[in-house]
């Protein structure tokens, strides 16, 4: 005999901040309050730059020498890096990578849902919802997820990622 125990997340107006730390994330969210990515950044900590700046390495004089090649990646606020890079990388601030999707938030064809990071921030994330559409009489919610990679592996890679509201409300025990 199984029981279907219904598990719905509070709804809340107010933008909330969550640590998972056995996943190395860090995530916001807005609630169900109307936010452009910007005020979404600043409430989950993620407004911050990066910048570039020259890896050295020691020689066998005990020397240090500016890598021909190589550079640094890092936060400019707290100065943590986040990866090596080469040749003509140019780095993305969180701003700038998710200011394009702000328009459909404006016009009302999404709203942005959380935003977050792994890594001490070498890779960044925001969730806009999309809206709603029913499959074989299943509900589902329509997110875009977009990432931008500082650690120089990926640059900004948007998804669209479909969710299907009974998988997160309903468990069934016993």
């Amino acid at each position: 005999m199984s029981t279907v125990v219904e598990v719905s997340p509070p709804e809340t107006t107010e933008a909330t901040s969550l640590s998972l730390p056995w996943a190395d994330v860090t995530t916001g969210a807005a609630g169900s309050r109307v936010m452009t990515s910007q005020e979404l950044l600043q409430e989950a900590s993620l407004d911050w730059d990066v910048a570039i700046r020259p890896l050295y390495r020691r020689m066998n004089d005990t020397s240090f020498v500016a890598h021909p090649r190589a550079k640094e990646v890092y936060r400019t606020d707290t100065e943590v890096s986040l990866g090596v890079v080469r040749g003509h990388y140019l780095p993305w601030s969180n701003r700038e990578a998710f200011s394009p999707w702000d328009a459909m938030a404006a016009s009302g064809e999404g709203t942005w849902r959380e935003a977050g990071s792994q890594r001490n921030g070498s890779r960044v994330f925001m969730t806009m919802k999309l809206g709603e559409f029913v499959l074989d009489d299943d509900p589902y919610d329509y997110y875009l997820f977009i990432g931008v990679g500082h650690d120089g592996y990926v640059a900004i890679y948007p998804s669209m990622v479909p969710i299907r509201q009974a998988g997160l409300t309903h468990n069934v025990i016993g």
